[in-house]
Parts: C-alpha cells; structure tokens; sequence
C-alpha cells in the first residue's frame, strides 16, 4: 500500500537484523537528540521573548493610557475655564 507509513512497512525484527541499518538508526537517533535539544533551546528562548515583549506592550499602553487621560483632562479643564470664565 503506498499510502502506509515507514514503520508500518518494515518491522522491528526486519530492521535490528541488518548491522547498516543499525548504524542508520543510531544516527538517526544521535540526531534526534540533536534536534530536540535545540527545538529545547528554542522553546526557551522564545518563552523569554514573549515575557520581555509582554512586558513592554504592557508599559507602553499603560503610557498611552495615562497620556490620552492627561490630555482629556486638560482638555476639560481649558474648556471649564473658558466656558465659566
């Protein structure tokens, strides 16, 4: 069937009894530790990321916020005093 996978076609017991496919396997072992050691790494760093990036998305609207209320409230403060002056 072609549309099986891998490791439905070939068994265990088919791949442990050649000694070159032994050899595949273990690199193919060595690299996934390879691998998931650095998708490992990566995860981290992007865990970092997204907490340095949240924080000052985080302190940038809270700037904004207190700087449109601080305009809004001179705003009306100007207008009070013209319009009651």
């Amino acid at each position: 069937m072609p549309d099986r996978r891998f490791e439905e076609k070939v068994s265990i017991e088919e791949i442990l009894a050649n000694n070159k496919q032994k050899e595949l396997l273990a690199k193919i072992y060595l690299q996934t530790l390879k691998t998931n050691g650095t998708v490992k790494k990566n995860c981290e760093d992007i865990e970092k990321l997204e907490v340095e990036v949240r924080g000052k998305i985080g302190w940038k609207l809270f700037a904004s916020l207190v700087g449109i209320l601080t305009a809004l409230i001179v705003l009306f403060n100007v207008l009070n005093t013209v319009a009651g002056g």
